[in-house]
């Protein structure tokens, strides 16, 4: 496995002097918000086009308060090998750079092409091209990647993501270094210019500001929110790291924090994966049935999808492999418990039924437009258990 993609990322702030041999045989495709260039073939583009738009909405919708418009296609380099991504100027060791000297965002696939950690990068590398372009210089160092590690944990659907992941490596990792004390004081951290972060880069720097983010945005039920963007929205307009004026003393934010980090019980969202598995699974499912593909159970739609008989439309297109992955999911939901079940009672659009060992309910259903899949929704109920 490569290092944390995140490793060095900034550090092309001050490489001003890049060598860059952009291979002249890419091809190229003009998208909603971003130009995307790359010598893989036609449905990795078509995975990247998707990706990104669905990405920048996101970013754009999450950050609505304190960030702009997109006015410009922002410029997508995805490279088969690391050689060329390399010789294009990509950083050593990484999955995934944004160079702001071009304003460029860049990644490489592998000879097997673009996988999870794959657009993990660009997820991240995304969010630093979008704060440069969209929401302006302002943001410390510490808040832009946190935010890009935000993002970068978000899982992609198919039409939307699923943000708040906590990977249970990473909380372990975290509660592991929070009991050793090997986190710098976090006024230190908010303290850090950029040329600091990037000369004491590491992974448990990424920990820190990923984990910090993560508790400003869910912390005590989302109370601290409000005060996050109030903050982020002064910082990005260039008030300056007026954390304490917006937000609350440091010291008390990071007694808090480590509570927080260190009462979390295992696997804290699994709730979100199972959401992120429930609402992919809906999508495909309401692409077939708007091809009039009719499923009497669970199992005969999975069967289905691991034959690669869900039909789809051009236009609704998905990528085979968020598909692949979100039935490697549901196999291991249920291995621990979970259960899904499709109900189909005409003249109703079919749905799908998730319930988990405690008996919480999701349900994920659908609204086509004629042929085409308008929107996918999944609603929360509370089960029996306590």
């Amino acid at each position: 496995m490569r290092p944390h993609v995140a490793i060095g990322l900034l550090l092309v702030v001050a490489a001003s002097a890049w060598a860059q041999t952009k291979p002249a045989d890419l091809r190229t495709y003009e998208t909603r918000y971003y130009v995307i260039h790359t010598d893989l073939g036609r449905d990795v583009a078509r995975e990247a086009e998707l990706r990104l738009t669905r990405m920048a909405e996101e970013y754009r919708r999450r950050t609505s308060e304190f960030s702009g418009e997109i006015r410009k296609k922002l410029p997508f380099y995805l490279f088969k090998t690391e050689a060329a991504y390399r010789a294009a100027g990509g950083t050593p060791n990484t999955a995934g750079v944004y160079n702001p000297n071009t304003q460029t965002l860049m990644a490489f696939a592998g000879d097997d092409g673009p996988n999870l950690q794959t657009w993990h990068a660009v997820q991240h590398e995304g969010f630093h091209q979008f704060a440069d372009q969209v929401i302006g210089k302002g943001l410390p160092i510490w808040a832009n990647e946190g935010l890009a590690e935000y993002f970068a944990e978000s899982i992609f659907t198919g039409d939307t993501f699923v943000p708040g992941i906590v990977p249970q490596f990473r909380l372990k990792r975290l509660r592991a270094t929070i009991q050793k004390d090997g986190f710098m004081p976090l006024r230190e951290l908010l303290g850090l210019s950029h040329a600091e972060w990037n000369k004491r880069i590491s992974v448990t720097q990424y920990d820190h500001v990923w984990s910090l983010t993560h508790f400003l945005v869910h912390a005590e039920g989302g109370a601290l929110q409000e005060k996050f963007v109030a903050f982020l929205k002064a910082a990005s307009g260039g008030a300056g790291n007026g954390f304490e004026t917006h937000v609350d003393r440091i010291e008390t934010i990071e007694a808090k924090w480590r509570k927080y980090w260190t009462s979390l019980p295992d696997d804290p969202t699994a709730d979100l994966y199972a959401e992120a598995t429930l609402r992919t699974l809906t999508n495909f499912l309401a692409r077939a049935t708007a091809r009039r593909q009719r499923f009497d159970s669970f199992e005969t739609f999975i069967a289905a999808a691991r034959s690669d008989g869900l039909k789809t439309t051009e236009t609704d297109w998905l990528p085979p492999s968020l598909l692949k992955v979100a039935v490697a999911r549901a196999a291991e939901l249920q291995k621990t418990g979970g259960k899904f079940e499709i109900l189909a009672d005409a003249p109703r659009p079919p749905r799908i039924v998730y319930s988990d060992a405690k008996g919480d309910e999701m349900v994920g259903r659908f609204t086509l437009k004629g042929a085409r899949v308008d929107q996918v929704i999944v609603e929360r109920t509370a089960g029996k258990s306590p």
